[in-house]
């Protein structure tokens, strides 16, 4: 017969997963800001580029209430994933691909069917680059403390 074997995570595990968690953290906060508190002029603010302030704004008020569905569905399976990574149990790797799923979707919808590329900075558009970096990341780390055993 074969045996499941789980590991007792170490430290590295829960280093990169408490991380996670204040990323997910960091990232809701954002959305939060972006959809809920913030005015067009605070928007505006966060743009480095004068040319593209009035433009971003524009950009961010006219999101449809699809996007919003999928920004808020993206935190939510981010924090599921986290969540349960923190407990150690394997729907980390469905959740966190979800949410990398749906990151890819707004990615697409922004820079090619959109028109982000024009309103956001270098430094913004770096921004989306590392979310999609630890969004595979997210992923990977999990497929692989699964196959490890470290999850349930």
């Amino acid at each position: 017969m074969l045996e499941e074997r789980h590991l007792q995570p170490n430290r590295l595990f829960w280093f990169v997963a408490l991380f996670l968690m204040l990323w997910s953290a960091a990232y809701g906060s954002m959305l939060f800001y972006t959809f809920v508190l913030a005015s067009p002029e605070q928007l505006a603010s966060i743009v480095e580029d004068r040319n593209h302030k009035d433009a971003y704004a524009d950009y961010v008020r006219q999101f449809s209430v699809f996007s919003i569905a999928i920004n808020v569905s993206i935190a939510t399976t981010r924090f599921l994933g986290e969540l349960t990574l923190l407990m150690r149990k394997s729907w980390s790797v469905l959740f966190f691909s979800i949410s990398l799923a749906l990151f890819g979707v707004t990615l697409i919808r922004g820079f090619i069917f959109g028109n982000a590329a024009e309103v956001m900075g270098p430094s913004h558009i770096f921004i989306e680059i590392i979310m999609l970096t630890l969004s595979v990341f997210a992923v990977v780390f999990a497929i692989i403390m699964k196959r490890k055993g470290v999850l349930t």
